[in-house]
């Protein structure tokens, strides 16, 4: 017998239901924790994703008034990308067009 065999079997070794529940509260307690923390980001996210709009118009503005085109299709994409992100902000990831 080893001595982990010797240690398990003493009377005040909690038992291996006990362990079970014990790593059971611990996984819940983190699962909490993890779900808390990614709606922190998903808002933070989110307000990004609204000052980044708010910033892409401004320089839409600013282009306008000197009447310049877009200089790629990534910029011409972008409200339609910004859009989408305010409309579902708890998205895991937002899919962009390819790069030309």
């Amino acid at each position: 017998m080893n001595d982990y065999d010797e240690d398990f079997a003493t009377p005040d070794s909690p038992t291996l239901v006990e362990m079970w529940k014990h790593q059971v509260v611990l996984m819940t307690n983190e699962a909490e924790y993890l779900n808390t923390e990614l709606l922190k980001a998903r808002q933070n996210i989110a307000k990004l994703v609204a000052i980044n709009a708010q910033l892409a118009d401004q320089l839409r503005g600013v282009r306008s008034a000197d009447n310049l085109a877009p200089s790629n299709l990534w910029e011409s994409a972008l409200p339609a990308i910004e859009r989408t992100a305010l409309e579902n902000p708890g998205a895991a990831h937002f899919t962009a067009p390819p790069r030309p």
